[in-house]
């Protein structure tokens, strides 16, 4: 039989910090990792697919490593441009995607039937999460998942109403990077 542990944390909200509901900003910011996709216009031998290397950087034909870590789609783009405008192409149009965001993870534990970390992607919602997961256990308590969330060094806990979401009667809810949530067993 297993023992109880009792630990000190900050009250669970309802999905409101201070509050407001949580921003649902995306952060579309690249890392170590991850894999983004360039296009520039006429030019195949630069378009492709590129990684972003431990030290936060890709290497493209004609300008070498270019530092892309904590950067978006487009100001990379924009560097990109800049780097091949400067004595390589006349006026190069450049395209970023990002196609696997590898350095950005959501961790799912607790009466979930395949607990893990899980890759995160664009507008990723709680339920895709959960599905990833596998769904949930039959001992889950569903309307008490909790989200512990990073933001500028403070830590929220947030009560979200999966199965509430499920049926409808409440709005989706858009997960970060670096979120860790936890689905408690029911009391019954």
């Amino acid at each position: 039989m297993l023992g109880s542990l009792s630990v000190a944390c900050p009250p669970v909200t309802s999905g409101v910090v201070d509050g407001k509901p949580p921003r649902t900003t995306v952060d579309t910011t690249v890392g170590a990792g991850d894999v983004i996709e360039i296009r520039v216009y006429g030019e195949k031998d630069l378009t492709g697919l590129y990684r972003v290397e431990g030290d936060g950087t890709i290497v493209i034909p004609l300008i070498g490593k270019v530092k892309v870590l904590g950067r978006t789609p487009p100001v990379i783009g924009y560097r990109i441009a800049r780097k091949l405008r400067s004595g390589y192409l006349r006026n190069p149009q450049v395209t970023v995607f990002v196609k696997e965001y590898n350095s950005k993870k959501i961790t799912v534990f607790g009466q979930v039937k395949k607990p893990g970390v899980f890759r995160y992607t664009d507008n990723m919602t709680i339920i895709q999460v959960i599905t990833a997961a596998g769904g949930f256990t039959e001992m889950a308590d569903q309307d008490s998942t909790i989200v512990t969330r990073f933001k500028e060094g403070r830590k929220y806990r947030l009560r979200v109403k999966v199965k509430s979401i499920g049926q409808g009667r409440e709005q989706n809810f858009v997960v970060r990077p670096g979120d860790v949530i936890f689905v408690p067993r029911t009391l019954m």
